[in-house]
């Protein structure tokens, strides 16, 4: 199974390998990936170019990073996403999908939402559900599960309806096996929380202690999550827990300007261990 490094399209998601389903090809697509992750765009698409015209069984795979190449070329142009889209979409409808056609799908609601003149969240959106109720065990169809939840926080709703939402998809973070994946769920569900439900601070605590627990490889959002909790829990009244996430943070933070301010928050704690459930 080709390992694909897809690491220049990828968003706040720690997706470092999106998994192709054929069999590794040619040194020169070998090649022309790995252009794609050093920015040598114009390169990769000659190379993917010229295989997809080749056809045989490496047009599929050719034509996904003929269409990730189109994308990433400076300066970016309304022609190269047209065309980029009219690639992906015939590979994302096959009969028959695949590794490349779950991959295409996913590209395609990159860019309805990142890359159109004027994003279509809505269409974004449909192709990011439709892949993960399409292939909910497929670790791209869970990082699209994170982004449906990020849209839908970022929408323009009715508190009711926002808390409704949210409430909603608690439920998915028993569906996500892929563990980054499960960790970005729990950090966008902390910010939304945070943001649009505000009264319910427990919950967006118990989000951000699930993201801890499932670890950021990011140091500085391993860092600021540790301080959310910290604060969530001064703010709840736990008192213990306020505490462990203080010192924690101190312990990592080296040379972080919010050094001082979080000194301070621990020296004014009250004494004693009291604590709320969340």
């Amino acid at each position: 199974m080709r390992l694909v490094p897809i690491l220049l399209l990828t968003s706040m998601l720690p997706c470092a390998v999106l998994r192709g389903a054929e069999p590794a090809a040619g040194a020169d697509l070998a090649e022309a990936w790995t252009g794609l992750t050093e920015q040598r765009h114009a390169e990769a698409r000659e190379v993917f170019a010229r295989r997809l015209a080749a056809g045989g069984a490496e047009a599929r795979e050719a034509r996904l990073g003929l269409a990730l190449a189109l994308l990433g070329l400076q300066p970016r142009t309304q022609g190269n996403v047209s065309a980029a889209r009219e690639l992906l979409t015939p590979l994302a409808d096959a009969a028959e999908p695949d590794g490349w056609s779950r991959q295409a799908r996913y590209f395609l609601g990159r860019i309805a939402e990142l890359h159109e003149r004027e994003p279509d969240l809505a269409l974004a959106r449909r192709h990011y559900q439709r892949l993960f109720d399409e292939h909910p065990d497929d670790p791209l169809a869970q990082v699209a599960a994170v982004k449906i939840v990020l849209l839908s926080a970022n929408a323009v709703t009715p508190p009711d309806a926002k808390r409704a939402a949210l409430q909603n998809y608690e439920a998915w973070a028993e569906r996500l096996t892929y563990a980054a994946a499960r960790r970005d769920f729990h950090a966008v569900m902390t910010q939304a929380y945070l943001r649009h439900v505000p009264d319910d601070l427990g919950a967006a605590r118990r989000h951000a202690l699930a993201a801890h627990a499932l670890g950021f490889t990011d140091p500085v959002r391993r860092l600021s999550n540790i301080l959310r909790i910290a604060e969530l829990s001064r703010v709840l009244g736990d008192v213990a827990q306020a505490r462990s996430f203080y010192e924690q943070f101190l312990a990592e933070a080296g040379r972080d300007g919010r050094v001082l301010l979080v000194r301070e928050r621990l020296a004014a704690l009250p004494s004693g261990t009291a604590a709320v459930a969340p």
